[in-house]
């Protein structure tokens, strides 16, 4: 349940609500490496002041606090949904799977009534990658009034999630160009990372720090770690660690920066760090993603009985995940089983993703565990249709010089998938 936009659960809390200004978008390249010693790319607290992190999150625990107490006696109108709005938008800053759950419970077990309600449900529903239901609530908020921009954004999040790309091709077409606006350059950026344009992704995530006008420390936050995970994806792992250090400083606890700044340290060879940040992610998360990556951190640190400890808790932590949301951890699962050397769990656990979403992530696995399985026609059938889609991630090239030496387009196309 990795966010696309993070900033979205945001605009359905008052707490957080605010107008943002916007300005022309520079056409400028970004900034050379000069500029990330005086703090520009990315932007830090002294170039671009956001509420403190810590404040940010004083308040929200307090706002879930005062609405819990209210609704244990005189709810107003709305309280419901505002908790359920909260919850989830602290799941998606600090990782707490009991918040999305308590989120999920209300907007499955809960009539929706009101615009903000029927939004909402869609929001949960497709962060737990439940997407008949998310699509079908999405239209009725559309029925009743929802903002346009708020409709538009969640369904080009769901188009992504599910990999119609077909729907996108205007966006992708479009996803060099500049326009004053920070979640479309946001996600004209992401597009340019699957299209496997690093520097013009890079351009848009710029210009969207550029228009950024609001206190909100989540946005930037996120924003910065999109930026990190892009540049780790094509191998720059040094100038990665510089964008999720950033977020961690503006938003501290934000799991995502933190796990990938973990990840970071790693690669560095900075074990003692990779395994405290680890640590801590863990303890606030309980995701067992994280406990899989500590493992690995311990047995390079030589310490394989702790190594098989964690590999022991993440099995746990992923089995009883996926019977409680299977739909939702299938793909981590795969990807935990299949490093695991369990092909046969790995290929169900994929092919049940594949089957619920096409997007190249789905297409990039289902390769990766052919390529396992020694079956390189359906591992060639899998990137083809990546290709097919006018997609390059990085992954894509990854694979192919892995192994996955396949015939031409049309070759493929008359062998079939195997």
């Amino acid at each position: 349940m990795r966010p696309v936009v993070v900033a979205l659960a945001a605009t359905l809390l008052a707490a957080c609500a605010s107008s943002r200004e916007t300005t022309p978008v520079s056409a400028e390249r970004p900034p050379p490496l000069t500029a990330l010693t005086a703090g520009l790319w990315p932007a830090g607290q002294a170039q671009l002041r956001t509420t403190s992190g810590a404040i940010y999150l004083h308040n929200l625990d307090a706002r879930i606090k005062t609405l819990q107490t209210r609704l244990r006696g005189e709810a107003a109108p709305g309280d419901h949904e505002k908790l359920t709005a909260a919850l989830w938008h602290r799941y998606r800053v600090l990782g707490r799977v009991e918040d999305a759950e308590r989120a999920l419970a209300w907007v499955t077990d809960s009539a929706a009534s009101s615009a903000t309600g029927h939004y909402l449900r869609a929001v949960v529903l497709a962060g737990f990658h439940r997407f008949t239901e998310a699509e079908a609530a999405l239209a009725e908020a559309e029925k009743v009034g929802v903002d346009t921009d708020l409709i538009a954004r969640q369904r080009a999040d769901l188009l992504v999630a599910l990999g119609r790309y077909e729907a996108l091709a205007e966006d992708l077409r479009r996803s060099a160009e500049p326009i004053a606006n920070f979640d479309q350059l946001a996600h004209r950026a992401d597009l340019r990372v699957m299209l496997g344009d690093l520097g013009g992704a890079e351009r848009q995530y710029w210009a969207a720090q550029g228009l950024y006008r609001d206190i909100n420390p989540v946005p930037i936050a996120w924003l910065h770690t999109q930026m990190g995970i892009a540049l780790l994806r094509f191998g720059e792992v040094e100038r990665a660690a510089t964008f999720f250090a950033a977020a961690v400083e503006r938003l501290p606890g934000y799991y995502l920066a933190e796990e990938h700044l973990a990840e970071c340290e790693f690669l560095l060879g900075r074990l003692d760090q990779a395994r405290e940040r680890y640590l801590r992610v863990i303890e606030s998360t309980g995701l067992p993603e994280f406990m899989a990556a500590l493992a690995e951190v311990e047995a390079a640190r030589g310490n394989a009985e702790a190594a098989a400890n964690w590999k022991r808790r993440a099995r746990e932590g992923f089995n009883a995940l996926l019977d409680r949301h299977g739909q939702a951890f299938a793909q981590h699962a795969a990807e935990f089983f299949l490093g695991e050397g369990d092909i046969a769990t790995a290929r169900r656990l994929a092919e049940e993703n594949l089957a619920l979403r096409q997007d190249a992530g789905s297409w990039l696995l289902a390769a990766e565990v052919a390529l396992a399985e020694g079956r390189q026609p359906r591992a060639c059938h899998a990137l083809a249709r990546v290709r097919a889609a006018g997609l390059a991630p990085p992954e894509l090239r990854d694979l192919e010089s892995r192994g996955a030496a396949c015939p031409a387009p049309s070759d493929q196309a008359a062998k079939g998938s195997g």
